[in-house]
């Protein structure tokens, strides 16, 4: 059995040692007894292509580094073993949202990090200091029973968006409500953003939402982490701590690590080191 692993091309030999490197973080059962001859086998095959890919991740990261520097990059820092950041917590992750929005503070930047690009805002109102708000209870046809929605982005009195946090995908989500969040929206501002943030889905709109995804919304955050340390009055304080949500988002719910070496996380990097 060994040597028919060991004959696998470096490529695919290297995707199963990361899969049983996944296998071994959470603990899973599938693991005991396993054939560890068979393994070794999978190692001397993967090895010449993990070091290229480990290399390739390091140089990442380096930069990555230095474009963030005092701050690492959030990936470096462990934050899969906290219970509160857990992928089921889903209140933990919407209250963090909101403060690092809130952080933000212009009203430019947080909808560029929600990729809302064609907001209806007069141009004298962009570098104002949006309020954030979290768990408002509205009535969307006027009428009980009230519904309570997860966040609100507003500028002075205009609604700017509406927010719906789902941790897992859209298509497992109960969005049954989402269509009176969307129509009590529209009556507040009819060009109001309506925005559902969560994991991959295989539509672009749901109910009038449209998808942004915890990946888009972590890579658009990366971006803006170098002007935000260099805020007045915040820093790298509020950057640091803004690092440290990408972080949890990415280990937690996106399942990103920097070992194994995975294509697709270098790519993450990759695109947020581009302008």
């Amino acid at each position: 059995m060994a040597e028919g692993m060991a004959t696998l091309g470096p490529d695919k030999a290297a995707e199963v040692l990361r899969q049983w490197a996944s296998l071994a973080s959470s603990g899973a059962q599938q693991l005991k007894g396993a054939a560890w001859e068979a393994m070794q086998a999978f190692i001397g095959a993967a090895k010449p292509r993990l070091a290229a890919k480990e290399s390739q991740m390091r140089e990442l990261l380096d930069r990555s580094g230095a474009r963030l520097a005092p701050i690492r990059d959030p990936l470096l820092t462990d934050f899969g073993l906290h219970r509160w950041l857990k992928g089921e917590r889903e209140e933990a992750y919407s209250d963090w949202l909101a403060w690092t929005l809130q952080q933000i503070g212009s009203v430019a930047d947080i909808l560029n990090v929600l990729g809302i690009v064609n907001a209806n805002v007069p141009t004298s109102a962009l570098d104002v200091t949006a309020n954030v708000t979290r768990e408002v209870w509205v009535l969307p046809d006027g009428r009980p029973p009230a519904r309570r929605l997860d966040l609100l982005v507003k500028c002075g009195e205009t609604l700017l968006a509406v927010i719906e946090v789902k941790v897992v995908s859209p298509e497992d989500a109960d969005l049954d409500k989402d269509k009176y969040y969307g129509q009590w929206a529209r009556s507040q501002n009819p060009d109001a953003a309506t925005i559902l943030l969560a994991l991959d889905g295989a539509k672009e709109v749901y109910d009038d939402f449209v998808l942004l995804t915890w990946e888009r919304l972590c890579l658009n955050l990366r971006r803006l982490l170098p002007k935000l340390r260099e805020q007045k009055g915040k820093g790298v304080v509020a950057a640091a701590l803004t690092a440290a949500f990408v972080g949890a988002v990415e280990q937690n719910l996106l399942g990103f690590s920097d070992w194994p070496p995975d294509p697709a996380v270098s790519k993450h990097i990759r695109a947020s080191l581009e302008p």
